[in-house]
């Protein structure tokens, strides 16, 4: 026999003299090591993190949230395709919230009209019908929002280019798509609670563009119902918009409706 260790030939039961000992030989353990697995993602977290890129949608996000119109302006003169991020980001947030929102108000009014008796179970095919609906609505509205704002400048005089343009006004809708999430979220709990955050989400959106094209952009409204007759269209146009989206996901709403009841 052959010592593991160093390779001198043994007799059988002979001790090596390089100190090789077979108790002292630890097992080889089939599972990863716990303490490396750790690391390793600590550090893909961290390396993730300390990427340009991510740091600043990360914190366009937390600056939107926590100081809306200081980082709307500090994002009025961007031209790169920081608002394209920001778009998708919105997009799935919102139709996040809006699908788990209308799922439990489609439900919750099944209930009420059938007094009890019967339940509408929300099916992953529901679910993510709502909100491919809610998601090309909302890519729609932000493009729709950009143009508006686009063409509001131009109509005083103000020149705005597209990617500017863009990444101020995905910044100015972060906050409303934080608390469309949470509206949908509470909506779970208590409906009306949703119903108020979405409307305080709208509402918190206009103000914000008020006060952008207002103070943010240098640009003095004459009158604010100049400001009103803007977002007037540009809510029209999002209505439009919604309208159209909704009857994309109408039919597979009713059939599973009817497929309940039946």
């Amino acid at each position: 026999m052959f010592c593991p260790k160093c390779g001198k030939e043994l007799t059988e039961g002979e001790p090596c003299s390089c100190g090789y000992s077979p108790e002292n030989e630890q097992p080889a353990s089939s599972l990863p090591d716990g303490k490396a697995i750790v690391d390793g993602a600590k550090n893909a977290a961290a390396a993730l993190k300390n990427n340009p890129f991510v740091s600043e949608v990360l914190a366009t996000i937390t600056g939107a949230a926590a100081n809306p119109e200081k980082q709307v302006k500090d994002n009025s003169e961007r031209t790169d395709i920081l608002w394209v991020i920001m778009a998708v980001l919105e997009a799935v947030i919102i139709s996040l919230g809006m699908a788990i929102y209308v799922n439990k108000l489609i439900a919750s009014a099944f209930k009420a009209a059938s007094f009890g008796y019967a339940r509408f179970d929300v099916t992953a095919g529901s679910f993510f019908g709502v909100f491919g609906s809610a998601f090309l609505w909302s890519a729609i509205s932000i493009c729709l929002l950009i143009i508006a704002y686009i063409v509001f400048m131009k109509i005083f005089k103000k020149q705005v280019g597209f990617s500017a343009a863009a990444n101020t006004m995905t910044t100015a809708l972060m906050p409303s798509a934080i608390m469309v999430l949470a509206a949908g979220l509470l909506g779970l709990i208590y409906a009306p609670i949703g119903a108020l955050l979405i409307s305080a989400a709208m509402i918190s959106l206009v103000a914000l563009c008020y006060g952008l094209v207002r103070n943010v952009s240098g640009l003095k409204i004459p009158t604010f119902w100049m400001f009103v007759i803007f977002a007037a269209v540009t809510a029209a146009l999002c209505a439009a918009a919604g309208n159209f989206c909704i009857k994309m996901f109408v039919e597979d709403m009713t059939s599973n409706l009817m497929s309940s009841l039946f």
